[in-house]
């Protein structure tokens, strides 16, 4: 009896599953690698913004094509290397100790929040890119000292 054919015919119907598997583990783990550095760098925007003198004012958003102050800075040497900077853009919201958001200057006690997105984030497994977002997005908050 011969069974190099069922043995290949085995191979056929389960290889497909077995590099389903695989690719998608590796693309989960770039994704949450890359979601890691995005929130990463927002950490980074946040504590900058909230040590900056002068502080902060209001509402600010922008692209890190080319940082151009201590915030922006902290931000694009926090992301990963493969990340584009032209890609990626930022908020920074200031609330006072009530939750309204200001547009004055942060003083002593009011929250700053810096939120990074990086949208241009693509899987190679068709499967898995349907059930996780294109975009990476990360966000932190600290108190103005």
């Amino acid at each position: 009896m011969n069974n190099k054919g069922q043995m290949l015919i085995e191979a056929a119907l389960i290889l497909p599953f077995l590099f389903l598997l695989l690719f998608g583990i590796v693309d989960l783990s770039r994704y949450f690698y890359t979601l890691n550095s995005v929130c990463s760098a927002a950490g980074a925007g946040a504590r900058a913004a909230s040590l900056q003198v002068p502080p902060p004012t209001g509402v600010q958003s922008g692209q890190l094509s080319s940082p151009a102050n201590s915030i922006e800075r902290a931000i694009s040497s926090n992301l990963f290397t493969y990340i584009n900077l032209d890609e990626v853009t930022y908020d920074l919201t200031i609330t006072d100790s009530s939750g309204n958001v200001v547009t004055r200057a942060a003083q002593s006690g009011d929250q700053i929040t810096v939120t990074v997105r990086w949208p241009k984030f693509t899987m190679i497994t068709p499967l898995i890119s349907r059930m996780i977002p294109a975009d990476a997005t990360g966000a932190a908050s600290m108190r103005y000292e």
